[in-house]
Formats: C-alpha cells, sequence, structure tokens
C-alpha cells in the first residue's frame, strides 16, 4: 500500500513539472517583447510542438547554430532564461554579405533587449 502511496506522489510531481514546463514554453513563445514578424510566423512553424518534440528542457544545454533572424532565439532565450544553458553560435566572419547584415541585427537586436529575453 504505501508503495502505491509513493508511485502515486512521484506521478503527480511529474505530471506537475510537464505541465509546469509546458506553461514556462507557452509563456516564452507569448512574450509580448518578440518581433511580431517573427510571431505571425508561429502558426507555419509551430514552436510548441517542435520544441516538445525535441524534448527541450531546462536544464540541458541547447546551441543553437547560425540563428538568422532569431525566430527561435526569441522563444529558446526567454525560455532557457536564468539557466546559462542556452548558447548561440555565429560567424566570426560570414560568408556572405547578406549574413552579415543579419547578424549584426541579431546581435543588436538581443544586445539591446537582454533583460527581455534572458
Amino acid at each position: 500500500m504505501k508503495s502505491y502511496f509513493f508511485l502515486l506522489i512521484f506521478l503527480c510531481v511529474s505530471c506537475f513539472e510537464k505541465n509546469t514546463d509546458i506553461d514556462r514554453l507557452n509563456n516564452a513563445a507569448n512574450n509580448p517583447f518578440r518581433k511580431d514578424s517573427n510571431k505571425i510566423r508561429d502558426k507555419y512553424r509551430n514552436p510548441i510542438d517542435t520544441l516538445t518534440f525535441f524534448e527541450i528542457s531546462r536544464d540541458k544545454k541547447i546551441l543553437e547554430i547560425v540563428p538568422g533572424s532569431g525566430w527561435y532565439s526569441e522563444i529558446i532565450s526567454h525560455y532557457m532564461k536564468n539557466t546559462k544553458n542556452f548558447t548561440v553560435a555565429i560567424y566570426d566572419k560570414p560568408p556572405v554579405k547578406i549574413l552579415n547584415k543579419i547578424q549584426d541585427e541579431f546581435i543588436n537586436y538581443f544586445s539591446l533587449n537582454k533583460d527581455k529575453f534572458g
């Protein structure tokens, strides 16, 4: 009987953690500081479903390589805020001129909004 009780407690706590994680992910996706142009793309890219599929977790280390305009970065950085488990890898010198512009905009945007994204 005792073992069933502890199993029930464990299952309840596990479910609560998953719900809390999904809530945190939803909050990150609905962060009011995200760019409107990026929010519009959510209905096509399904960020919650995608990140849940890849089993994103705040205790995992995440590396985003060449983030482009930062659509995922806006969500993941807010979700991972205060964990120090999210890293972005960018070019030292982008191989194509347009990437240089996009990367500069990315760096400027996130540098100016550290408090809003993490």
